[in-house]
């Protein structure tokens, strides 16, 4: 026996609960081997060649307590970024920095962006590169969601487009195979994909509201894509005609109802503390956006705005002609929209993560999440949102300890019906997975062939911490069937609306996963279909 193996079967005779035992029992090993204390990576790592040896027996919780950062997979997925070269952008916002080595609107100070820049904005070797960090820090990537940053990637050069998404398929494919796939075009590295160790099971990009077309939908279709995040910033006229924005909200109106009409997931993100805005003015605007049944979007992202050395807006706060609000109103501002946010929405961020170095003016906080959290506690407000509820570290026990329930909630939104079907602890405190259920609007002019005037599955999701694909680990609420009950919910609706057809936008890595359960592939804009029995 190995002197590697001799250490890992001593840490495994300990009972080991929480990081602290772990921290205890490698002081410990320190001791008895006469070793320094060993990382995390370093036991992680020799494990699982025990495991792949037949030397170590294999143990879930312990492989839990050694990785590193398990927030990063405790939605459920492994979110990968990837940043597009720097191409001229269409815009002219007064707030937005130009880096003339970066995409529009990001610094090279930035995590993602510096990764990017220093890969020299290579698709294929950004995923690489972030897969071998995520299984470094002990993650299992198999179930890639993957964003693509940069500007507004709608006015990008197609070419480029679809070079850039073949590529980054192409990293997810190849990654720890050395033998390289002798296929050249984006359909065959989609294909290759859905079987893949390393699956894209959701896709997103971001873009301007003004330019969302029909054409531009049935190419991100032909991408992959499955969620558009848009750039609305603020929905008062006046804001945006100071901020130079050059789009208004009935832009957003019209690009939320097109991409709800595809199936896509669709995040806005919105900036307070706009020039031009005031606390109500901003406070208004989040009401708005939940009230207005033509927006009502799946996902926020809540960016205030800050004076950076590289936007226009540094030149009006040297003239004292625009000043960031202090934290405490900011705070309260944000607070106020937490509150308000339904359940069937998640806040994917209160803050952009820009270094404080490079902020001329307005918040550095980098625990922004937490004072805004503190601030809601000390007003006795709850946030209802996704990602306050979703399961994460939470779970302790084998889900069929749980006491868990299937709510169903509806409502009105770009001229459809939108189902939002959870299943949920009783009291609502926890969520553990939900589907997104749309029945279309009339206009069928707007839907693609494919879809017209049938139900739409825009989102299925299973929190907790990520599982491998083949993997049926006990403690983990992925795997238990509850994606599977929320299908057979959603289409017994759709027969009970009088509709034989259903269908859902997929990411390529979770064909497989649709197609066991009778659907199959629309080849031309990439759906999962059903013919639903009677």
């Amino acid at each position: 026996m190995t002197a590697n193996v001799q250490i890992i079967n001593a840490l495994l005779s300990h009972t080991l609960k929480t990081k602290d035992d772990l921290s205890r029992v490698k002081r410990k090993l320190a001791r008895d081997f006469g070793i320094g204390i060993v990382t995390n990576n370093w036991l992680l790592a020799r494990y699982r060649e025990g495991v792949a040896e037949g030397t170590i027996m294999k143990a879930p919780l312990l492989e839990r307590l050694l990785v590193k950062r398990p927030i990063r997979t405790l939605s459920g997925v492994a979110p990968i970024t990837l940043a597009t070269k720097p191409f001229p952008c269409p815009g002219r916002c007064v707030y937005c920095p130009t880096d003339v080595r970066m995409p529009k609107s990001y610094l090279a100070s930035q995590p993602a962006a510096a990764r990017a820049l220093r890969l020299k904005f290579d698709p294929y070797k950004q995923v690489q590169s972030r897969l071998e960090t995520l299984y470094a820090n002990g993650h299992t990537p198999e179930k890639c969601d993957l964003r693509i940053l940069g500007g507004t990637w709608s006015s990008y050069p197609k070419l480029y487009q679809t070079w850039f998404v073949k590529e980054m398929y192409r990293g997810l494919n190849e990654f720890g195979d050395n033998s390289k796939f002798k296929v050249k075009n984006l359909r065959a590295q989609q294909t290759i994909n859905e079987t893949a160790t390393h699956r894209c099971i959701g896709l997103s990009i971001e873009t301007r509201p003004d330019w969302i077309t029909m054409d531009e939908i049935k190419r991100f279709r032909k991408f992959g894509v499955t969620k558009v995040e848009l750039g609305v910033q603020h929905l008062d006229r006046g804001v945006m005609d100071l901020i130079k924005r050059d789009h208004y909200k009935e832009d957003v109106v019209h690009a939320t109802r097109l991409l709800k009409d595809a199936g896509f997931k669709v995040a806005y993100h919105i900036m307070p503390n706009l020039p031009g805005s005031t606390p109500e003015m901003d406070i208004a605007m989040g009401k708005e956006i939940f009230a207005d049944d033509g927006l009502r979007p799946d996902q926020l992202k809540i960016y205030p705005c800050v004076v950076l050395e590289k936007a226009a807006l540094f030149e009006w706060y040297k003239r004292g002609d625009y000043k960031t609000y202090d934290d405490e109103t900011l705070t309260d501002i944000i607070a106020e929209m937490k509150r308000i946010v339904p359940p069937y929405v998640r806040i994917e961020r209160v803050y952009r993560d820009v270094p404080s170095n490079d902020i001329v003016d307005g918040s550095r906080h980098i625990n922004f999440r937490e004072l805004v959290q503190k601030r809601m506690r000390e007003n006795g407000w709850k946030c209802h949102c996704i990602r306050c509820r979703e399961v994460k570290d939470q779970e302790k026990f084998q889900i069929s300890n749980f006491k868990f329930q299937m709510f169903i909630d509806t409502y009105s939104a770009s001229d459809g019906v939108e189902y939002f079907i959870s299943y949920e602890s009783p009291d609502r405190k926890i969520l553990y997975a939900f589907i997104r259920l749309r029945l279309q609007s009339k206009n069928k002019r707007r839907q693609l062939s494919t879809i017209k005037n049938i139900p739409l599955i825009r989102e299925l999701h299973t929190y907790g911490q990520l599982v491998p694909i083949t993997d049926t680990e006990t403690r983990a609420t992925q795997h238990k069937g509850l994606g599977k009950r929320l299908l057979a919910q959603v289409e017994e609706i759709a027969k009970s609306a009088g509709y034989d057809t259903i269908a859902v936008i997929s990411g390529v890595g979770v064909r497989g996963y649709y197609a066991k359960r009778g659907y199959s592939l629309d080849e031309k804009w990439g759906y999962m279909v059903k013919k639903l029995k009677t």
